[in-house]
């Protein structure tokens, strides 16, 4: 099984930024923005470009592919 973590609240607690200032300059809604943080859904990898952007960082920190042996 693979499972997707998504480091948002992390990359903007380290950045100083609210989840609010992603949304506003990401276009995007803050609700999704936080669903995002929470691990609630998986966006698009547009979505996550955009962010990053926001963040000035590469969309590779924003998340981490895990995957289990069974």
């Amino acid at each position: 099984m693979t499972t997707v973590i998504y480091h948002l609240a992390e990359a903007a607690g380290q950045k100083n930024i609210s989840l609010s200032e992603i949304a506003r300059r990401a276009q995007i809604s803050k609700s999704y923005v936080s669903y995002i943080a929470r691990n609630r859904i998986h966006p698009s990898l547009y979505m996550l470009v955009q962010i990053a952007e926001v963040l000035e960082i590469p969309v590779e920190e924003l998340y981490t592919v895990e995957r289990s042996i069974s």
